[in-house]
């Protein structure tokens, strides 16, 4: 169990690594390391999501992301600090698609009614797609727990 105090700097920091990165204040492209690092992340993310379907989140260790992933020790680690640190970026990212999902349906509304169907039936099109497309609330056929509640 996560105490109060470090469940908010696990929160912060997981908001920071699931964040796209702003452009450039100079409106100059990404320097190729930049590049190079978002993709790595983006990599490792990918790893650790379908790992975590498959195995689910306590079964899949570091080690099988990192391989999965094609990445160095030092390089998942300076990523993400823990698979719990993963885990809530991968969250957060999920919740951010799902609220751009919705936001982006209601704003085509130009009725508070017709908003309020639209983002509901936007959220029910969004957990659809988890459960059946995406594999995300299920794995290899069976419902599977993320995440330990706090």
């Amino acid at each position: 169990m996560v105490s109060s105090q470090a469940g908010r700097g696990l929160a912060a920091a997981a908001m920071s690594w699931a964040a796209p990165r702003a452009p450039r204040k100079d409106g100059m492209s990404p320097t190729p390391r930049a590049t190079a690092t978002a993709q790595r992340r983006r990599v490792i993310l990918d790893a650790a999501l379908a790992c975590f379907v498959q195995q689910g989140v306590m079964e899949t260790t570091l080690a099988t992301i990192r391989t999965r992933a094609h990445v160095s020790t030092g390089s998942l680690y300076h990523h993400f600090p823990s698979k719990d640190h993963l885990a809530a970026a991968l969250s957060i990212a999920g919740l951010r698609q799902a609220q751009h999902h919705v936001l982006t349906r209601v704003l085509r509304r130009k009725q508070a009614a017709a908003g309020i169907r639209a983002m509901v039936q936007a959220y029910l099109d969004w957990v659809r797609y988890l459960a059946h497309e995406g594999g995300i609330l299920r794995g290899r056929g069976k419902a599977r727990v993320f995440f330990r509640p706090v």
